[in-house]
């Protein structure tokens, strides 16, 4: 299992990330780091 958050805040039901290769993310852990275009929304 991997714990990944977003850095607005989002209920952990309402965020998602997706595997593309089973396994690639198991152990992984942190705060996505989005573009800076996304903070100006």
């Amino acid at each position: 299992m991997w714990v990944i958050s977003d850095p607005f805040g989002a209920p952990a039901e309402a965020f998602m990330a997706l595997e593309l290769k089973e396994g690639a993310l198991k152990g992984a852990g942190g705060i996505v780091k989005y573009p800076d275009e996304f903070l100006e929304v």
